[in-house]
């Protein structure tokens, strides 16, 4: 398994379900609000579920970062359990810019430009994840 393909399709996965969740409009604020309601709620958009939020710093930087931490859905387990497959144990990190700790300068236009800034940080993961999920989510091309 290539971690790039995996780290591609999490983040094609997570940025679809974050856009979906804010009903597709591009204010960060109302991203924002929604991200936080998705994970109070444990909200499950499209095929993943979010999970927890929470602000940190990454080593080596000042700046904070947004946290989201994310499953996928109950449906898609079910999906991966039925051929046998176990994926329950995937969980992931989007990791942004926290946008009160930036500079007016450096803030992002619009919410699709913040989540651009996005890096996906597996936190498990399994040889055979890839080939499984991608048997399983169908992607608008």
């Amino acid at each position: 398994m290539k971690k790039a393909n995996l780290d591609e399709l999490l983040r094609d996965i997570t940025l679809s379900a974050i856009a979906n969740n804010a009903n597709g409009e591009d204010d960060i604020s109302n991203m924002l609000f929604e991200i936080d309601a998705a994970v109070k709620s444990r909200r499950s958009v499209d095929c993943v579920q979010f999970e927890e939020a929470w602000k940190d710093v990454v080593e080596g930087s000042k700046q904070p970062f947004l946290f989201i931490n994310f499953k996928l859905s109950s449906e898609v387990c079910a999906a991966a359990y039925d051929e046998g497959k176990e994926v329950n144990e995937l969980t992931w990190n989007l990791v942004l810019p926290f946008i009160n700790g930036l500079d007016a300068s450096e803030l992002p236009e619009s919410g699709y430009d913040w989540l651009d800034q996005g890096e996906i940080h597996i936190a498990h993961e399994s040889p055979e994840l890839f080939e499984c999920l991608l048997e399983l989510i169908q992607l608008d091309q």
